[in-house]
């Protein structure tokens, strides 16, 4: 399937292009399979076409990566009520996301980021309850998982401490991994899903003096940030912020600081 153009309120997709091949495998005793050898997401492709506006401005792209053995898989048992997902193994590029907030907090340093990775593993939901199990991974690449876009629209570089007559791009996040392994439900009230996930990532020095955030050295620095639930839209990760940041100003103000936080020495979580 494909059209010329998709607008959304904050995202404007240009000849998006589904390509999808579903087969229904069996079913009996309330359970039916499908099959899917086939599964691609793109958008904003063409170099002459792309969008200007929106969060979105680059390229877009979804596609499976399973092999003929292993294929992705849907189970759905309407007598548990339950729905399965078998071999995941996805590829994502998000190329030039754009953030007001982030040209902003960086004095129009950055414009907006390239993000690339995978998604895999397996996954049971119950989709009366929203209770679930298993084990889905996202996770980048020693290349780089966040790449920061300048005013000019390239990736930032920086000079290569072993040779300062070359430039090298600077991802602000590589060989990151997010976790997750349970879900207890959802809250839709504050938009939320309650499960708690590891996130762990590597956080190159060079990048993060564009937030304000001084990391001694030039090597990556590693953090694991474990968190009990996560937000699944804008205004939720928007509320989960507010209250993050609310709850820190309490801390400080029991602490006897005078002074706003400063963002030196590590990344918060």
């Amino acid at each position: 399937v494909k059209v010329g153009k998709i607008n959304f309120p904050k995202l404007h997709l240009i000849e998006p292009e589904i390509k999808l091949k579903v087969v229904q495998q069996n079913q009996k005793e309330g359970k039916t399979e499908f099959i899917i050898p086939q599964f691609r997401i793109s958008a904003n492709l063409a170099k002459n076409k792309k969008s200007t506006h929106g969060l979105l401005q680059g390229d877009l792209k979804l596609y499976s990566f399973s092999n003929t053995q292993r294929p992705l898989s849907l189970l759905i048992n309407k007598i548990e009520k339950t729905l399965s997902i078998k071999n995941i193994n996805l590829r994502f590029e998000m190329f030039k996301l754009v953030f007001d907030k982030l040209v902003e907090v960086t004095n129009n340093k950055v414009i907006g980021t390239d993000i690339d990775g995978r998604i895999f593993g397996h996954w049971q939901l119950n989709y009366e309850t929203f209770k679930g199990n298993g084990k889905i991974i996202i996770s980048g690449d020693g290349e780089g998982d966040i790449h920061l876009i300048g005013p000019d629209g390239d990736r930032l570089t920086t000079k290569d401490p072993r040779n300062p007559n070359r430039d090298i791009e600077t991802p602000l996040l590589l060989r990151s991994k997010w976790q997750i392994e349970k879900m207890k439900g959802i809250n839709f009230k504050k938009q939320i899903l309650d499960a708690p996930f590891t996130f762990y990532t590597q956080v190159n020095p060079a990048s993060a003096k564009v937030f304000g955030v001084h990391l001694p050295g030039h090597k990556f620095h590693y953090y694991k940030i474990p968190h009990d639930h996560m937000p699944y839209t804008v205004a939720g990760f928007e509320r989960m912020a507010t209250e993050y940041l609310a709850r820190r100003e309490r801390e400080a103000r029991k602490r006897g600081a005078t002074e706003p936080l400063k963002r030196t020495g590590g990344i918060e979580p």
